[in-house]
């Protein structure tokens, strides 16, 4: 029809003095009668469903007047629309309208607009979310992030010809289709509806600052920038808050994921200062953002300094010059743009911030005093660099036990079926006959591949596998047992994995068997995925027809294995859940969810269900087929969440023995690290991004065939080979396999980290704490829910990846919650519990233990204040051991101070003190982008990995304690060995081993093998 959104006018409600007033059509504006007392305005209804929308209030917080409305959202539930709403008649002639209200909180918000004919919708649209297509009234709407204080949001629509009325709709994004609506509290008041020509609605607003281009202004003489002399506070809170104020415009923070909205900045002064400018260089994301400041120190935002507009696509420096007010604090939000969030993600906005205050306002004294960002030393001098050069030393090869893959689809070697395949149209000998079968064939052994990962994408979207299924739709002909014996003749193992989400056996092709079907009202309601056996017998069945094929592994689970489960409201009387809650607990399950013990008892329910279809699957095909090989592939196994989120607690089923190797897709060292912890050493995979650009440095390729090694990895897989084909970059993992082909040899497999740190993770204390804050009381009704629920995530990470792992500490992970794992902690000399909030006696008692023997414990923003159950004590667990000084409780809140580099220094300084002369290896990286760790075989032969991912040489210091004596070090690259040494001697003692210097080429990864004199010389023999 052609109606649209004209623009968006961030508006005040007066309008200019020489323009008249515009008609608000809307009836109680300002939310201020209520004279039936059902909560509702008058003339208002509420849009929501019965059971699952959030909380809906008439509050005081008001802009104007006495009263304004607030809706809620819930954090990790979809389908929960909250809309306050108004139908109006249109004036006749109306060429365009505007809507708009004065709106505050956290979270996202929407104006919307659904235009009317004679009391229907004048147009309708087919939406399909995946759960079956709906007919629903189209309508046009705008998206906004939410300033923490009152802002005018406002946007201009066409109004389609034949319109009467309009319902104009004012609430969060979710509208009762959407998939995504992820927690927030809205505040709504003077809402404003106008209809008319459109020059006449413009010329209504006032907007606080004029649309300005970019401009490449650098701040007056005179000024000094303190942005990077700041505490610096982001919200979403980051890990790295300082590359927001590092002079790089190339580097920024981001946002820590889980939540999605409007990022925050805020930087926070000594004292109060006049800031005369604030400069920003901007990425293109954000149309609009504001800038306020806090004049009297408590917290409150209350100046409003700036709200350009109109910026979106542009990127490059903005320069905001003000009058020189006083300030505490200053704070830049993002209002609106369209890559300012994602599914579950706040996304950077502006790459470098600069603020401008008289030089002589304040010192650099006081300034260096004050900052919490600490830029990194340069490598000082007398420090003994080695040398590398070509070594003649080879390997003999070994019969490797880490897995090389490479994933690759049926089409990528040349194979096309569809419903005419008839029985015998492929064999073996027509497979092998193919010229890309041949070629690729070639081409995957070349590169070092021992094992085809055959992904059945296709497969599963066509709905017909390649193979006659007694579960699903399938071809007449195998065609996946031609493949595979076509591939196994190439020397090459095959492992099959079918997409999740497209189940053969149900007509729901998306959310189901990943998403329990209750929790979509109106839906046909399938059988429980984790309780009864109609998932779990039918998948088994494909599984057990892929090893009938020939396969030599399977992927259970299947591709980005995800699972969410029921909303407790929607909740089916005859669902296998509940009669499994009521005999495991003797009482019916929670009507709601909350922060109860009943609950958590349903959260906990859902977890071991999960773990016991993994162990199932694994044990059944097992039993039948001895030796083969299982793995996972979950959806990004580092989601924070695992309540309604995509997250699978895959301690639980790495403990019930859910697959020879635990693994997910496209995550960092620390998912890579948790999923060891929880499965155990060389007991994970990983599949890593294979589509890069030509130009793109091999390392981003092969140093992740690395990574796996050094963090103890089992198995390396790439997705998927045409790209690395197309790109050039088979040539790149070429290169990761033969360096980890070469380390396997001389025994890289069996080397693990020093005994000497172990790191307690607690799959309790994420979900009992996240119950609390999303359900919960907190300590402020101001507290944002979001983020306080990713806590004890942001607490892991902080302490795994920023403490530990980019500072080249190696160490075991464990899991607080396992009772195998506890007894495993004997010979630590420092114990780490991120965020142990939730602890059982027993594992208080075994950490009490270690501290008896004398290792130090070291605790990050929790103490033990629940049982395992998550019901508080009296007195937290590890009180005790803090008061005794057996232990440090680090209680600053690391959302506020994690991305801070002096916290990081500090605590550091902390676990070195703790370490000791017994510290098994150090590196000094000076804030370059290093990635380095050791892994020993023994006291004499140990393997140094360092892999420089930035584009220019770096100095990093090493300190590697050996026993007294000779050694020689070779060096591996991806060009082959080198010898090691230092002044031309490629002899080094155990004393220069304590401190040396290797500058490592750009973008380049290099391993060092550390032995014996008298070892390393028979081996080069």
């Amino acid at each position: 029809m052609g109606w649209f959104l004209v623009g968006v006018l961030l508006a005040a409600h007066a309008p200019p003095a020489s323009a008249a007033p515009a008609e608000n059509l809307l009836a109680n504006p300002g939310f201020e009668r209520d004279r039936d007392r059902d909560g509702i305005p008058d003339g208002w209804k509420r849009i929501a469903h019965e059971k699952l929308s959030g909380r809906f209030s008439l509050v005081e917080d008001a802009w104007e007047g006495r009263r304004a409305v607030c809706l809620e959202t819930e954090e990790w539930n979809f389908l929960r629309p909250q809309y306050i709403a108004q139908e109006v008649k249109l004036p006749p002639g109306s060429a365009f309208c505007a809507l708009s209200a004065q709106a505050r909180g956290r979270g996202l918000f929407a104006v919307a607009v659904q235009f009317r004919r004679a009391g229907r919708p004048i147009e309708e649209e087919t939406v399909d979310m995946g759960f079956g297509p709906q007919r629903t009234a189209r309508e046009v709407k705008r998206d906004f992030a939410l300033d923490l204080e009152y802002l005018p949001y406002e946007a201009v629509f066409e109004v389609p010809p034949d319109a009467d009325a309009a319902l104009v709709k004012l609430g969060n994004t979710a509208g009762p289709l959407d998939r995504f609506n992820l927690w927030g509290r809205c505040r709504l008041d003077a809402a404003f509806f106008a209809a008319g020509r459109l020059e006449d609605l413009r010329r209504r607003a006032r907007r606080t600052e004029t649309v300005l281009e970019l401009e490449n202004q650098p701040a007056a003489p005179g000024l000094k920038n303190i942005a990077p002399c700041c505490r610096i506070g982001l919200d979403p809170p980051a890990l790295d808050s300082g590359l927001l104020a590092d002079g790089d415009i190339h580097t920024t923070a981001e946002f820590y994921p889980g939540i999605e909205r409007g990022g925050i900045c805020a930087f926070r002064f000594p004292r109060p200062l006049p800031v005369k400018s604030i400069r920003l260089h901007l990425n293109g994301a954000a149309a609009s953002y504001s800038i306020r400041g806090d004049a009297d120190g408590d917290g409150r935002f209350e100046a409003l300094l700036a709200r350009p507009q109109g910026l979106e696509g542009l990127s490059g420096w903005k320069t905001h010059f003000l009058p020189g007010d006083t300030y505490h604090e200053v704070r830049i939000q993002a209002l609106e743009g369209t890559g300012l969030w994602g599914f579950r993600q706040t996304l950077p906005y502006v790459t470098e911030v600069e603020i401008g205050v008289p030089a002589a306002a304040v010192t650099e004294a006081e300034l260096g005093e004050w900052s919490a960002l600490r830029r990194e030393d340069s490598p000082p001098g007398g420090v003994p660099a080695i040398d590398v050069r070509p070594s003649s030393f080879t390997v003999e090869p070994v019969k490797g036990k880490f897995r090389k893959m490479v994933c690759a689809d049926l089409w990528m070697w040349g194979i096309d079926y569809g419903p005419a395949t008839k029985k015998g149209d492929w064999t073996r000998e027509r497979v092998k006959e193919s010229p890309i079968f041949r070629e690729n064939a070639n081409i995957v052994r070349g590169m070092g591949v021992d094992t085809v990962f055959i992904d059945l994408t296709n497969s599963s979207c066509w709905d017909l596998m390649p193979w006659p299924s007694r579960a699903g739709r399938g071809a007449e002909d195998n065609v996946l047992a031609a493949l595979i014996a076509a591939l196994h003749d190439e020397g090459l193992q095959v492992v099959t994995e079918t997409l999740h989400n497209i189940s053969p056996f149900e007509t729901v092709k998306w959310h189901y068997p990943c998403e329990e079907t209750s929790r979509y009202p109106g839906m046909k309601s399938f059988p429980s995925i984790l309780y009864g056996g109609h998932v779990r017998d039918q998948w088994l069945t494909l599984y057990e027809e892929q090893v009938q094929a020939g396969a030599d592994g399977v992927c259970l689970g299947s591709d980005e294995f995800y699972y969410r489960g029921h909303f407790l409201e929607t909740l089916p009387a005859d669902d296998a859940q509940r009669q499994h809650y009521r005999t495991t607990h003797g009482r019916e399950a929670p009507e709601k969810e909350g922060d109860s013990l009943a609950y958590r008892w349903w959260v906990h329910d859902t977890g071991q269900g999960l773990a016991g279809l993994f162990a199932y699957w694994n044990s059944e095909l097992k039993k039948r087929h001895p030796g083969l090989y299982t793995c996972t592939v979950f959806m990004q196994p580092v989601q924070r969440s695992n309540l309604y989120g995509d997250g699978v607690p895959f301690d639980r089923v790495a403990a019930a023995g859910g697959a020879d190797e635990l693994g997910g897709d496209y995550f960092t060292p620390w998912g890579l690290r948790l999923l060891t912890s929880a499965n155990g050493w060389r007991r994970s995979t990983h599949i890593f991004w294979g589509w890069q650009a030509a130009s793109d440095p091999p390392i981003q390729l092969y140093g992740k065939a690395l990574w796996m090694l050094m963090y103890g990895g089992g198995s390396c897989n790439y997705w998927r080979y045409y790209q690395l084909k197309e790109s050039g970059h088979s040539e790149s993992v070429k290169k990761g396999y033969a360096m980890v082909r070469d380390l396997e040899a001389l025994g890289a497999w069996d080397a693990r980290p020093p005994r000497s740190i172990a790191v307690l993770s607690s799959r309790a204390s994420w979900d009992w704490w996240q119950v609390k804050s999303a359900y919960g009381r907190l300590e402020s009704a101001e507290d944002d829910r979001g983020v306080q629920a990713q806590k004890g995530w942001y607490v892991d990470e902080w302490v795994q990846d920023r403490l530990l792992l980019r500072n080249g500490y190696p160490y075991d992970g464990y899991f607080l919650d396992n009772p195998d794992h506890l007894r495993q902690l004997e010979g630590y000399r420092l114990l780490l519990l991120p965020f142990p909030y939730s602890v059982s006696e027993d594992a208080a008692d075994r950490v009490r233990q270690a501290a008896d023997r004398g290792a130090r414990i070291i605790l990050f923003n929790a103490r033990g204040e629940t049982d395992e159950w998550g019901e508080h004590r009296k007195t937290p667990a590890f009180h005790d051991l803090v008061d005794q000084g057996k232990a440090v409780w680090i209680s600053d809140d690391l959302l506020q101070i994690g991305g801070d580099s002096a916290f990081l220094r500090s605590v550091q300084a902390q676990v070195d003190a703790a370490l000791g002369e017994a510290h098994p290896f150090k590196m000094h990286r000076y804030g370059r982008p290093i990635d380095a760790t050791l892994l020993i075989r023994n006291e004499q032969e140990k393997f140094l990995f360092v892999l420089n991912w930035g584009d220019q040489p770096a100095a990093v210091d090493f300190s590697v304690p050996v026993p007294t004596g000779d050694y020689r070090i070779l060096m591996r690259d991806e060009s082959g060995w080198h010898d090691a040494g230092l002044g031309g001697s490629p002899v080094l003692s155990s004393e220069a081993l304590k401190r040396f210097r290797r500058m490592i080429p750009a973008r380049r990864g290099e391993v060092y093998f550390i032995s014996p004199r008298e070892k390393s010389a028979k081996r080069l023999e």
